[in-house]
């Protein structure tokens, strides 16, 4: 993890210095040092280096740098000579991950913040090493990419903790005393003063911060910027004898020097690889002499500077062109004794009868040691005129030598026409190279005109107008004029400036940021116009006017250029197309520009058409209907519980147009017995919507059946058939589905002809007519959505009873001589009889079979012709007869007599 983050903060830093380099460099005051000595360029042998950071002096004069890139540090003497080398890449004791900062104690130790393995290492001034402190973290001791180091007259130690934001204060031991910051926004230079001070470079806070040794803030001072005492980016910062504070303004690549109160001394420097230019610097260090090291970081190398105390003098003024002068401009040209660039530029006068006292130049150049200045000398100013110079510096800024200041005197012998010109009447645009120029000038007898100021035309007489043909090429154009009067003395150049722009405006333009579709006729129109071509120097300005119209319409009156515009689209949906026309301030109009958006303000259309309103569900439901636009984007389905939910939950969602078809599947399953509302909403295109809504009930559970009325568990009577009633009545246990629309079936078993399930009706009441026999009566609800019980569920109302009528026995007693036969009534119906008859000896005499039974009037009637298995007829007696059947089991006696 750490090493994620030490290649991220790495690349960030690199990103940030290098980010530094393309500001400005600051313009204004004069140095005041000059460059003594450089060395250093990049690589890897001695005296060599890939991205210099830290750098420190020793009382001994000598110099130390951080090779930041080449995990080591080099010593120098003070003009730069090698003296030794030590450290390589690593984590050991002397070895360096891409250290920055660097400093040295009155002992000669040397003190390296080894930035990336968070830690301070400690060496003599051999480079062997003493001792190391730190690791990574945000607690005391501990460093999260530290940068800056410095140390005080009493061996302590004070450390940027940049990352942490804080400075860290250690004894020379690397022993924890205190530490402080809140206010910092990554603190990269630190440097102490004679007094005990901590001056601190708040690098992103652009400024220097100013504490006592105990962190107590005692001043700051700086501000994003490129003047003097702003800053952008410092990194680095020392300390002089004097208290004296110099700080490496990384971003404007310079160095400013500041009292100990930061009010600002001086400043020098700019951007490039020139003596005394930098690229990043990022360490400073000052000597015992004054003598002020730099790490020029991004130039990989050390540039040592001195101060300047010698005074510039002037070697000598000429004029152009020479006295006697006409009236015009005068060109002189001062030739120092020193480099002046960059410095307080002199003071030059020149008058009539005061030399120090009438009319200051009018412009100048410079550089190096050389100056140029020029001044117009204008009507009116005949005769002797002087021209004094003083109150230069150079560099250093020391004052010109006094001895030296010049005086210069020189003739004007004329006075010359004044006038003036205008383009078309002063216009600031054409579209055509023709125009016309307005004169005027005073005392004039001739006149020339020129485009650039340097190939003039004939002399002409004057006049007041003149027809002119622009140079050609679109762009920024200047005519000059010069007047001449009779006297042969010519006017300064006037001129006038306009812009001739031939080029329409081009640009793009979209209704509502490019939307395909809209509900609305109001649209907003958004533009991105320019005016014309790149090669006019006012080039990409906005156009100025611009103007519109529907299709089939006219246009708009032209009106000022805006980025939008809200516009009406034409009435009636469909494809809607507009217009667009830019015209720049010189009259040219652009091509006609179109846009197309499609109008649509129907919503879609939605219906559920199945599950129906009010419909009661269960399991899984298809949902049909329709859900279509002739521009359809989507729809969803989704549903809440009760009549006015207030939130939804989705069953899906689809961007295919549905007509009276599947919309989806919905299973209800899981859901709680109750009334639900299903939700269709469907979007077309052009962000309109319908939805249609659904009342439904949810009922997952069988209602249950109750019988009201029913036989006691065994039915007797006299009758061949027995009269059971039955009853029941149903209930839906969450009362989704009403009493009243609960269909039943029942089934009676025991008996063949109910044996089955009745069909579903609203019938509850039933009964039958049975004969003796074992049944059970089974009878179950139905509800709307469709849920019944099983059989054998508690849900499902069942009753088992007994049909016992009287076996009915005719004659008995039975009479051998009259009726010759005996009858057996109200057998059991519903299952094969048999019937045995024994003697009293227990003897089988006869037995009647199902097939011997017949039914009549409803029932099952057996006749025995009173004859044995043989045939042959019985003897008069008891008998005992036997019936069984799967029903029932009857036994009794017969008399037969004579």
């Amino acid at each position: 993890m750490k090493s994620k983050i030490k290649k991220r903060l790495l690349l960030a830093l690199s990103l940030f210095f290098t980010s530094l380099i393309f500001f400005p460099s600051g313009a204004g005051a004069e140095g005041g040092y000059v460059p003594v000595a450089i060395w250093g360029s990049w690589g890897t042998g001695d005296g060599e280096f890939h991205w210099p950071s830290g750098i420190a002096t020793d009382a001994a004069g000598n110099v130390y740098v951080v090779d930041t890139y080449n995990n080591r540090i080099q010593k120098f003497d003070s003009s730069g000579t090698f003296i030794s080398t030590w450290g390589s890449s690593g984590s050991g004791e002397g070895e360096f991950y891409h250290p920055s900062g660097i400093a040295t104690d009155a002992d000669g130790n040397v003190y390296v913040v080894d930035t990336y393995s968070y830690r301070i290492q400690k060496f003599d001034s051999d480079g062997n090493f003493v001792c190391k402190w730190g690791s990574y973290g945000t607690g005391d001791g501990e460093f999260y990419l530290p940068y800056g180091i410095a140390t005080d007259a009493s061996g302590n130690v004070y450390v940027a903790d940049t990352y942490n934001n804080r400075i860290q204060k250690f004894d020379s031991g690397g022993n924890f005393p205190t530490q402080w910051g809140s206010s910092f926004n990554f603190p990269f230079g630190i440097a102490t003063d004679a007094d005990g001070n901590v001056y601190v470079a708040d690098t992103y806070n652009n400024r220097i911060q100013k504490f006592d040794s105990s962190g107590n803030v005692l001043g700051k001072w700086g501000s994003l910027g490129t003047g003097d005492g702003q800053f952008i980016g410092p990194c680095g910062i020392a300390t002089d004898a004097a208290g004296n504070v110099y700080v490496a303004d990384t971003g404007n690549n310079r160095i400013q020097k500041f009292d100990s109160g930061g009010n600002f001394l001086t400043q020098w420097g700019s951007s490039g690889d020139e003596e005394g230019q930098f690229y990043a610097p990022y360490g400073i260090a000052t000597d015992a002499d004054g003598n002020v090291y730099v790490a020029d970081n991004g130039n990989n190398r050390i540039q040592k500077f001195s101060p300047d105390t010698i005074r510039p003098r002037v070697a000598s003024l000429t004029l152009d062109p020479p006295s006697p002068v006409k009236a015009g401009l005068v060109t002189f040209t001062i030739v120092f004794s020193e480099d002046m660039k960059n410095n307080i530029l002199p003071t030059v006068t020149f008058g009539k009868d005061d030399p120090y006292n009438e009319h200051t130049i009018e412009k100048t150049s410079y550089g190096a040691d050389t100056w140029v200045g020029e001044f117009t000398i204008e009507a009116g100013y005949d005769g002797e005129q002087h021209l004094s110079i003083s109150g230069a510096k150079d560099l250093a800024g020391n004052p010109m030598d006094p001895d030296t200041d010049i005086s210069h005197t020189f003739l004007v012998d004329t006075t010359f026409p004044g006038g003036s010109i205008l383009i078309n009447g002063g216009a600031g645009y054409t579209n055509s190279r023709s125009a016309t120029l307005s004169l005027s000038a005073e005392n004039a007898a001739q006149m020339h005109f020129s485009n650039n100021n340097v190939s003039w035309t004939d002399w002409e007489s004057y006049a007041t107008s003149k027809s002119w043909t622009l140079s050609s090429g679109d762009g920024e154009k200047t005519v000059y004029v010069e007047f001449k009067d009779s006297s042969g003395n010519v006017s300064k150049p006037y001129s006038d400036t306009i812009i001739l722009d031939t080029t329409p405006p081009t640009g793009t333009f979209s209704i509502n940021s490019g939307g395909d579709y809209t509900n609305s006729r109001s649209v907003t129109l958004t533009f991105n116009a320019s005016s014309s071509s790149a090669s006019l120097s006012l080039a990409n300005i906005s156009p100025s006017l611009m103007r519109f119209k529907n299709e089939g319409s006219s246009w708009s009156s032209w009106e000022s250029y805006a980025s939008s515009r809200s516009w009406t689209l034409s009435s009636g949906d469909g494809k809607k197309t507009v217009y667009v026309q830019f015209k720049d301030s010189a009259g040219n109009v652009s091509k006609t520009y179109s846009g197309s958006i499609i109008l649509h303000r129907t919503p879609p259309t939605v219906a559920i058409t199945s599950p129906c309103a009010e419909s009661c569900l269960k399991g899984e439901v298809t949902v049909e209907g329709t859900a279509t636009d002739d521009y359809f984007e989507k729809y969803e389905i989704e549903f809440a519980e009760g009549l006015n939910p207030s939130s939804w939950h989705q069953i899906t969602s689809c961007c295919f147009a549905v007509v009276e078809a599947e919309l989806c599947c919905w299973n209800v399953s899981s859901l709680s017995d109750g009334t639900y509302t299903l939700r269709l909403t469907a979007w077309d295109l052009a962000s309109n919507f319908a939805e249609v809504k659904v009342v439904l009930k949810v009922d997952n559970h069988p209602p249950k059946t109750t019988l009201t009325e029913y036989p006691s568990e065994k039915v007797t009577g006299n009758i061949p058939k027995a009269v059971v009633p039955f009853s029941w009545i149903g209930s839906d246990p969450d009362n989704i589905t009403p009493v009243e629309k609960l269909v039943y079936q029942y089934r009676l078993e025991g008996h063949s002809t109910y044996q089955d399930w009745s069909g579903w009706s609203k019938d509850s009441t039933s009964t039958f007519l049975l004969p003796s026999g074992n049944y059970s009566f089974k009878v179950r609800a139905k509800d709307e959505a469709g849920n019944y019980p099983a059989e054998d569920d508690s849900q499902t109302a069942r009753y088992s009873f007994t049909v016992s009528l009287p076996l009915i026995i005719y004659p008995n007693p039975c009479y051998l001589n009259q009726a010759g036969f005996l009858t057996f009534s109200n057998l059991a119906l519903e299952s094969e009889v048999r019937i045995y008859i024994y003697d009293l000896a227990g003897n089988l005499v006869k037995t009647l079979k199902e097939t011997d039974a017949v039914i009549q009037g409803g029932s099952k009637v057996a006749t025995w012709d009173l004859r044995n298995n043989k045939g042959e007829m019985l003897a008069r007696g008891i008998y005992i007869y036997y019936i069984l059947s799967a029903t029932e089991k009857r036994s009794g006696k017969i008399a037969i007599i004579n």
